[in-house]
């Protein structure tokens, strides 16, 4: 895991999408259940987590 993401945002209803440029993202699950997502723009990059609201 990096140690360099800070931002988390909520798992909902609809698909997660890139906080920065709206762009779809792709993920990884972690083993204690956070999703680790990558904006799909090559041009923006941005990383960040997704949990459950219990998470």
């Amino acid at each position: 895991m990096d140690c360099d993401i800070s931002d988390y945002y909520l798992l909902g209803d609809q698909p997660v999408t890139c906080g920065i440029c709206g762009a779809r993202t792709s993920f990884d699950e972690e083993e204690d259940g956070k999703q680790l997502h990558r904006c799909m723009n090559s041009e923006c990059g941005y990383r960040f987590f997704a949990v459950t609201e219990n998470g």
